[in-house]
């Protein structure tokens, strides 16, 4: 359940995340150039297999480097599985890994949001892998790569809220409690989707959800207002027909 922390540590502010200069990561040297290590992702017939070098996977991630230099699985087989991210999503925080970069997450790309005839808005395609590549980072501990995805989302975000509406349920479902990214979501629909979005498509948001946007209501209306409102109501407004 949410809880009142929320509205006191920026719940109701929509701005840009200010984030800190971290201290940069020394690029890895080569050293062992011939280490590579093995990522098996996604399920069944969508597995894929990514060959990667382990100074790389290594270097950016806590994560793995305790996971690849240990006693466990991994660090006999030097393989390390991963089934809740999709490959696509993968390749990109591959290419990051290399390159430290986003630059090759395009904005020229659209799908459209199949929630029924009507409401069908085209928005950005890669919106979703976003999403998952912070959810990603956030599992293996990078916290530099989940800074530079929330500027993307943040800069998707100002002009179409369509396609994390979709995906609110799978936010909630891989972040916990005062997440980041579900304090980003949940601020940037309650101040842009239209209040007949959640009667019209009830199926969007999780309980979870909806107690927050409650939240973030709640806290953005002055005291003054809201004493006013309560003192204002009239019993007879709530009278049945006799």
């Amino acid at each position: 359940m949410a809880s009142d922390s929320w509205a006191s540590d920026g719940w109701g502010d929509l701005q840009l995340p200010k984030l800190s200069i971290s201290k940069k990561i020394k690029p890895p040297e080569f050293s062992s150039p011939t280490q590579l290590v093995t990522f098996v992702v996604g399920k069944g017939k969508e597995k894929e297999i990514f060959v990667v070098h382990k100074e790389h996977a290594c270097r950016y991630s806590p994560v793995l480097d305790k996971a690849f230099n240990s006693e466990f699985k991994e660090g006999r087989t030097q393989k390390y599985e991963i089934e809740d991210t999709n490959p696509d999503t993968f390749r990109i925080f591959v290419q990051w890994l290399y390159s430290q970069k986003l630059t090759h997450i395009h904005y020229d790309e659209h799908w459209e949001l199949e929630v029924d005839d009507v409401h069908k808005i085209d928005c950005t395609k890669g919106t979703i892998s976003r999403i998952e590549l912070w959810v990603l980072a956030e599992k293996l501990l990078i916290p530099q790569l989940q800074n530079e995805v929330m500027r993307l989302l943040r800069l998707v975000g100002r002009t179409c809220v369509h396609p994390f509406e979709r995906h609110v349920n799978y936010i909630y479902q891989n972040t916990a409690d005062n997440s980041v990214l579900r304090r980003f979501v949940v601020n940037l629909i309650a101040w842009a989707a239209p209040s007949s979005e959640y009667k019209q498509y009830p199926h969007l948001y999780p309980h979870e959800f909806l107690l927050d946007l409650v939240t973030v209501f709640s806290a953005a209306v002055p005291p003054r207002t809201a004493a006013n409102k309560r003192y204002r109501l009239d019993d007879t407004d709530y009278f049945v027909e006799e």
